[in-house]
């Protein structure tokens, strides 16, 4: 138990993180981020409700779909950061 909550625990840290970041980038490269870290956190929650709960029916798509948004959008925020500086 002590590994997923640690994992759990670092999967909030990130969102925190993430949603630290308004006001201090621009606005686009914000919500890019923070709307990816949240699709993040929905894929893993969906990954462990299919894990601990039973699977459900497109709980495989949901997860890579939702993951692969989010990676979309963590590297699309960050990009538009660094570009726009």
């Amino acid at each position: 138990i002590l590994p997923v909550a640690i994992y759990a625990t670092m999967l909030v840290v990130m969102a925190i993180s993430a949603l630290n970041r308004k006001g201090l980038v621009a606005n686009k490269s914000f919500w890019l981020v923070f709307g990816g870290a949240l699709l993040f956190v929905l894929s893993d929650s969906i990954l462990a409700q299919a894990k601990f709960q039973g699977a459900f029916k497109y709980d495989k798509v949901l997860v890579m779909l939702s993951y692969g948004i989010a990676q979309f959008l963590l590297v699309w925020g960050i990009l538009y950061q660094r570009l726009k500086a």
